[in-house]
This record gives C-alpha cells, sequence and structure tokens, in this order.
C-alpha cells in the first residue's frame, strides 16, 4: 500500500478467485491478478492523480469485472469499511461508488449480508453485464483483441481510445 509519504499515487485492493458467494478479500498494493474468467485475482485500482473521481474509477472497474464475468451474482463485494482502509480512502468514497452500481442494477445492498453482485434482470441488459444474445462470443473477441493490442505494445489507455473511437464514429 501507498505510505504517508504520497510516494506512490495507485492505490490497489486485491480480489482473491471466486469459489462461490464469499466475500472477497481485500490486501495491499503490489498484488498481481489475472482478473478475467475468474482465474487468479482481480484487482481494484485507484489513482489519485487521476481527473476521473475515485469513486468512478471503483465503479467502472466493479461493472468491467462483472461484465467479463470475474465477479457473478452472489459474490460479496468487500465492506465499505474495509475497501476504505485498503485502498487508504474515504469511506464515503467507497459509498458512493456502490450507491452509484445499486442505481445501475449491478449490485444490491442487503442489511447483514452486505453488497453483493445483481443477478441479471431477465431479456435486459443491464450496466456492467455481458450482452445475453452472442455476448459469449463477443467477450471471447474482446479478450483477442487486449491480446493483440498487449503482444502490439499498445498501452491500456490507447486501447481504450480506439475503442471509444470506434464507438463514438459507429464502429464503421
Amino acid at each position: 500500500m501507498t505510505g504517508a509519504d504520497g510516494a506512490g499515487r495507485d492505490r490497489t485492493a486485491r480480489r482473491p478467485a471466486p469459489s462461490g458467494p464469499a466475500e472477497p478479500r481485500a490486501s495491499g498494493q503490489g498484488a498481481s491478478g489475472q482478473g478475467s474468467s475468474g482465474q487468479g485475482a482481480a484487482e481494484l485500482r485507484v489513482d489519485l492523480s487521476s481527473a476521473v473521481p475515485v469513486y468512478e474509477q471503483i465503479r467502472s472497474q466493479v461493472a468491467a469485472l462483472v461484465a467479463v464475468g470475474a465477479l457473478a451474482p452472489g459474490d460479496r463485494l468487500p465492506a465499505s469499511r474495509d475497501l476504505a482502509r485498503d485502498l487508504a480512502i474515504a469511506v464515503g468514497t467507497v459509498q458512493r461508488a456502490y450507491r452509484e452500481l445499486e442505481a445501475g442494477g449491478v449490485v444490491v445492498s442487503r442489511r447483514r449480508v452486505g453488497t453483493v453482485i445483481a443477478a441479471p434482470p431477465r431479456g435486459a441488459a443491464r450496466e456492467g453485464s455481458p450482452a445475453p444474445a452472442g455476448g459469449a462470443d463477443l467477450l471471447g473477441r474482446t479478450r483477442e483483441l487486449v491480446r493483440a493490442a498487449r503482444a502490439a505494445g499498445l498501452s491500456d489507455e490507447a486501447v481504450l481510445d480506439m475503442v471509444r473511437g470506434a464507438l463514438r464514429t459507429g464502429g464503421g
């Protein structure tokens, strides 16, 4: 974890490989994870120097982990206090991210259970969930794109910029 001296701006919390609906543990920085298809560990990272608000970084990463199947319905997210402590951020920041996820239908919060990944609504796509028709094929093609981009030496940001550009221009 980043020390109080401000030597680093990135903060990381790790989630172990899913083994059913158990609560993910969060641990310090430096843990590397696979994150896709439930193999290895998924990480939540926040960049305190980013223009993107920290709550939005958390929200988008959890939604992405749900979309690729690394988090499944019933998986519990860390308690907001635990995640805030592990990332060295304010509890209210994590709570806002969880509220945004709940508003998008990605998670549900229940007393005594905590915040869990929601079951997808029948016949409807929700933020963070793969499309029902052709979703598995599209996810496989997305993973191939990531492998090809990494093999070509492209940064994650460069790939995301390309995808955002394709989305804005209609993909054609």
